[in-house]
């Protein structure tokens, strides 16, 4: 296990393990509540959070078609690279981001266009959500949550915003933060008895929330939230073995990938059918579409790049990776 440079706090301690492919069958073993604790990676152990679901909304035309990426890194701050959209000749990120805290898993973007990246430990030493204005703009505000490592993030329709933490404090199982429109502290939490590591978040034009988890013996499952309210309900015949980061299209069809079998996956409501799968060029933990839906841009954490797919074909176009050093995992286009 590697541990972050900062110093925690007691009460900024959180979980953390490292995953090397437990696609199921793998131990795990909580460390010490008192000590110093490692993030987890989503990449390790081949799901992804994140998500971003926001398909729905129109950003404003000042916003530049671009796509945001961030690697995954425990041991310094990285940055989260911004490029030109179409970056088929591989040129380089036109504007940074210097993140200013550690274990960035997955991203997401507003209607707004603005970026949002959940930070495993934040610059204050606690976990939290940081937003920043379009094109590699200023700080705008940040997001505490103090109970669990923040991996991903999706918005409602009425501004509400969702967090999933991967686990929770001292080893307990993730949950999902929910924050009332313009809240900067958690207004309250979705659980589930069968939650242990919650992978990712996701919502539908109709604001119900759909999130992919392991249990506590590694099998996974999909629960819906309708109208993002407890209890959750299981999603019948949701097989995949490592789930990444859950989104939608027009048609609230369901794109999720499989970080194992390194395919895209895109189910038809309600989401109890086979779904049409692709072949990915590696282990792709979040997907994002463009505004015209027409391409789907993917971190590839095996081939430290970005890969650009055709959507709905998912026909393969093209890479890029100018300035890709660590393990690429959140991605996202904007204009949403």
């Amino acid at each position: 296990m590697h541990t972050p440079h900062r110093t925690r706090t007691a009460a900024a301690l959180f979980v953390a393990a490292t995953f090397a492919g437990c696609s199921g069958g793998a131990s795990y073993a909580p460390p010490n509540a008192t000590a110093a604790s490692t993030l987890v990676s989503l990449g390790s152990m081949g799901a992804a959070a994140p998500n971003r679901s926001q398909l729905r909304f129109v950003d404003p035309a000042a916003v530049k078609a671009q796509v945001s990426v961030a690697s995954y890194d425990t041991t310094a701050s990285a940055p989260v690279l911004v490029f030109a959209a179409g970056n088929k000749n591989n040129k380089p990120a036109t504007c940074t981001i210097a993140s200013t805290g550690e274990g960035i898993n997955t991203l997401g973007v507003d209607s707004a266009g603005n970026l949002w990246v959940p930070e495993g430990l934040g610059a204050n030493g606690s976990p939290d959500i940081v937003e920043f204005k379009p094109n590699c703009g200023a700080l705008v505000t940040t997001l505490a949550d103090s109970n669990g490592q923040p991996a991903g993030i999706a918005f409602s329709s009425k501004g509400i915003t969702y967090v999933n933490n991967i686990l929770g404090p001292s080893s307990t199982g993730g949950n999902v933060a929910v924050y009332a429109k313009g809240a900067k502290k958690t207004t309250k939490y979705l659980t589930n008895a069968n939650f242990f590591l919650v992978a990712g978040v996701g919502v539908d034009s109709k604001d119900d929330l759909y999130v992919p988890y392991y249990d506590s013996s590694y099998a996974t499952g999909l629960l819906l939230f309708a109208g993002g309210k407890m209890p959750g309900k299981p999603v019948k015949n949701f097989a995949l073995v490592n789930p990444g980061a859950p989104t939608f299209d027009k048609k609230d069809d369901l794109i999720i990938t499989d970080d194992s079998n390194q395919t895209l996956n895109v189910y038809a409501p309600p989401y109890t059918g086979k779904p049409k799968t692709y072949p990915l060029k590696g282990s792709s933990p979040q997907c994002s579409l463009d505004k015209a839906q027409a391409t789907l841009a993917c971190g590839d954490k095996t081939n430290t790049s970005v890969d650009v797919y055709g959507y709905p074909s998912g026909k393969y176009m093209y890479s890029f990776n100018k300035g890709l050093a660590a393990t690429v995992i959140g991605t996202v286009q904007s204009p949403i």
